[in-house]
């Protein structure tokens, strides 16, 4: 299934010999011939393909495995990924991400004294986040000097950072790190898991927008 937009692209869903979760993200620029992709997968080690239930929708993709829930959906230029748990976890949750070369994630830290004195402001959902970045920045002029695009800083996305949520509403942010092309989010605390209603859901976006 595919979300269309004048600058971004999402396919939902494919068909390989082993089934996952798999999200594509096509972003545009001046030429159809040039683009960049990016690609979030389950981790195939940890959603098996035995006894699943599916589910497809126009801009939704959910995989059921026993007592782990998958799901992909298209929300307003970006994409809400979820894994819900309907017992405790025991293991840390892990994607795999491909993308076109010339991406970069940039991950976006706590802001040092310096900068909040200079005034910078950095919200708590990318306190922890990876900034998405092409390797296509700033104007294309044609030869009259004319702009014909305006790749800004050549920003195409971003990741925010994840936050846990269960069943009555209680939160926890949660942490993630990029290595290689293994996105991995670690656990909450054992005594939120303990404590939480069930089933519990980890929340990440991943935002297409640009400064």
């Amino acid at each position: 299934k595919a979300v269309d937009d004048d600058r971004l692209r999402i396919e939902i869903g494919g068909s390989t010999d082993y089934f996952a979760p798999s999200v594509n993200m096509s972003f545009k620029l001046k030429s159809d011939s040039e683009k960049y992709f990016l690609n979030i997968c389950d981790d195939e080690e940890q959603v098996k393909t035995d006894k699943v239930t599916e589910t497809f929708d126009k801009d939704l993709i959910s995989v059921k495995v026993g007592d782990v829930e998958s799901t992909f959906k298209s929300i307003d230029n970006s994409l809400k990924i979820e894994r819900i748990f309907y017992t405790k976890p025991t293991e840390v949750v892990k994607y795999k991400l491909a993308f076109s070369k010339g991406v970069e994630f940039l991950y976006q830290g706590e802001l040092t004294t310096e900068e909040i004195k200079d005034g910078r402001i950095r919200p708590d959902n990318v306190v922890g986040s990876y900034a998405i970045y092409c390797d296509k920045a700033n104007h294309i002029q044609d030869k009259s000097g004319n702009t014909v695009v305006n790749y800004g800083c050549g920003k195409i996305g971003h990741l925010y950072a994840p936050y846990w949520f269960d069943a009555k509403g209680s939160e926890i942010k949660g942490t993630q790190e990029l290595i290689g092309n293994t996105l991995t989010f670690a656990l909450p605390s054992e005594k939120w898991l303990d404590n939480s209603a069930y089933p519990i859901r980890l929340d990440p976006t991943l935002g297409a927008e640009s400064a």
